[in-house]
């Protein structure tokens, strides 16, 4: 039991999600109950949603911003990205990434009823979480030790349940315009991540994983953000 590896649990990151995203979406719907404004609401909900996980995705992505934006070759990239220390791409890379959460939020909550962003916060949660698991199934360790080498890899029937239980929470509890909207737009982020990673180390490591699922579950909010107000 001692010896399984992170990725033979990775079935489960969505339900670990949805708890993340329903702690968020509390956030949100007390912040709104006493009268604060949305965009205030929306960065606190966001603020508890990092509390919870400990910020462990949003380094991961400041390590990949810095280390793909100021490293020559694979090997000076992933020694920036071993850096504790937080550069000038890091910090561009969390403010813009914050930034455009809070706006998909506030959009949300001004577009209609509080159930939306809420349900919104599981959905962008669990997705990005089982997209984690579709690039650890799909790239390679781009180096023998750290979190990516040592998590070990999913089994294509992990990556599917991973997947699978995302999908099934989507479209429970999405509308179908948002269901097909945050998808694609989940997919298509995490793939252009994928290929960018695979070009600049050839590979996965535990940060690219960590930029992987900001980078969807941004990409999943402003999908449905769009979504709810072209529907207006």
């Amino acid at each position: 039991m001692g010896d399984r590896t992170i990725m033979e649990t990775a079935w489960s990151f969505p339900f670990v999600g949805l708890v993340v995203g329903a702690g968020a979406a509390i956030i949100l719907w007390l912040a709104i109950a006493v009268g604060l404004p949305a965009p205030v609401a929306a960065l606190l909900a966001i603020t508890a949603s990092v509390a919870l996980t400990g910020a462990l995705h949003e380094d991961g992505l400041a390590d990949v911003a810095d280390g793909f934006g100021g490293g020559h070759d694979a090997e000076g990239k992933i020694a920036i990205m071993r850096d504790s220390r937080i550069g000038t791409y890091g910090v561009i890379a969390l403010v813009t990434i914050t930034g455009l959460k809070v706006a998909a939020i506030t959009s949300l909550v001004e577009s209609g009823e509080l159930i939306v962003p809420a349900l919104s916060f599981v959905v962008a949660h669990s997705g990005g979480r089982a997209l984690m698991v579709f690039i650890a199934g799909w790239l390679n360790p781009a180096t023998d030790t750290g979190i990516g080498h040592t998590a070990g890899r999913p089994s294509t029937r992990t990556v599917w349940s991973s997947l699978a239980i995302a999908l099934v929470l989507c479209l429970l509890l999405l509308p179908i315009t948002g269901f097909i909207a945050s998808v694609f737009a989940g997919v298509i982020a995490t793939t252009a991540l994928g290929v960018l990673a695979q070009r600049q180390i050839g590979g996965y490591t535990g940060d690219v994983l960590g930029a992987t699922e900001q980078v969807a579950e941004t990409a999943i909010l402003l999908a449905l953000a769009a979504t709810a107000a072209g529907s207006e």
